[in-house]
């Protein structure tokens, strides 16, 4: 019986294999989800899993959670054993491309994007800012929205109607935020960041926006992105509404420290008094409450993807909550105006 069992999903993947190799499933997209298969080839979850497994194991594709399975390879993962991605990944000659202002101030960008990049090289990629010398390696990869890349080939951290690209799901990470706080009992909840503008980060606001039941523009400070922005902008919240928010929902960590940084200064204290939590994190961050995009699986992802640049789509990549403890219930027993506006100047 394990013999036919073997034959059946072993053939399944055969086909499968068929497909990807004449173009039907092509590299750098999803496969249909299992249950799609299970009605192709009449069988059960199980056998399509194990079918897909084989497919997997030999770095054909590449299975991602909440997402499915990315095709990524005509050719079999190198018989050393190493893993899917690597082989895919490996010797790819691509240029990483900043804008001028984010390529001169490499020290200046959110953590999680420094650690991405770190990631990129480490696969082949070199950092310019010159769109003619990106082009000359086949395809480039533009980290930030770059208007004047108007090849095909670019594969960007940002919504585009015109090209490939790998973006964020910051509307799934403001919803796990939000949804977070508000359980913890969280009605008035302030933002502090910036605005729509270059930096993929940006949209978090958008998101942040959309997504919030209780928004209120007054408890919006969009001064920046960094440690400083984090700092003065909640101190000009807290002057202005300190009585108002319980939380703050930060563009960053940076963000977020200095938000704790303020916080400390005028003697609110975190999480007791206040909770923060970080929209775009990597997995480093140990501090704060934070949606994580694990920077390593979305490296993969974007070099996975470059077999289809030539092809407008979109891969939406999702991020995990992790709790650290920035975060706390707010105290039933204190007063309506809660307790931060015992601390108003």
């Amino acid at each position: 019986m394990s013999e036919k069992k073997k034959s059946v999903y072993s053939s399944i993947a055969d086909d499968i294999l068929g497909k990807i190799i004449d173009g039907t499933y092509k590299i750098g997209t999803l496969l249909p989800p299992e249950r799609e298969f299970m009605g192709i080839y009449s069988v059960q979850r199980t056998t399509i899993r194990r079918g897909l497994d084989i497919l997997s194991d030999k770095g054909y594709i590449k299975k991602v959670a909440g997402l499915g399975s990315v095709v990524q390879s005509k050719t079999p993962v190198a018989t050393d054993g190493a893993p899917a991605e690597k082989a895919v990944s490996n010797n790819v000659e691509t240029a990483l491309l900043l804008t001028s202002e984010d390529a001169k101030n490499m020290d200046s960008l959110p953590p999680f994007m420094v650690e991405l990049i770190s990631c990129l090289c480490k696969n082949g990629g070199f950092i310019t800012s010159d769109i003619s010398q990106a082009q000359k390696h086949y395809p480039f990869i533009a980290l930030n929205h770059i208007p004047e890349t108007d090849l095909p080939v670019c594969i960007g951290l940002y919504q585009s109607d015109d090209h490939r690209c790998v973006i964020l799901d910051n509307d799934k990470g403001a919803y796990v935020a939000l949804t977070y706080l508000e359980g913890l009992g969280h009605s008035k909840i302030a933002y502090i960041g910036t605005e729509n503008g270059l930096s993929f980060e940006n949209a978090a606001y958008d998101s942040f926006s959309t997504v919030n039941s209780y928004f209120d523009n007054e408890l919006v400070n969009l001064a920046g992105s960094d440690e400083k922005s984090g700092f003065d902008g909640f101190s000009e919240l807290f002057r202005r509404h300190g009585g108002k928010f319980t939380a703050v929902c930060a563009q960053n960590s940076n963000v977020a420290r200095g938000i704790i940084k303020a916080a400390k200064y005028y003697k609110v204290k975190v999480p007791e008094d206040l909770s923060v939590i970080s929209l775009c994190s990597n997995e480093k961050e140990k501090d704060i409450d934070c949606i994580i995009y694990n920077t390593g699986d979305l490296a993969d992802e974007i070099i996975a993807s470059l077999g289809c640049a030539t092809r407008v789509s979109t891969v939406l990549f999702g991020g995990n909550l992790t709790v650290n403890g920035s975060c706390a219930s707010i105290n039933a027993q204190k007063s309506d105006e809660k307790h931060m506006s015992n601390f108003l100047l």
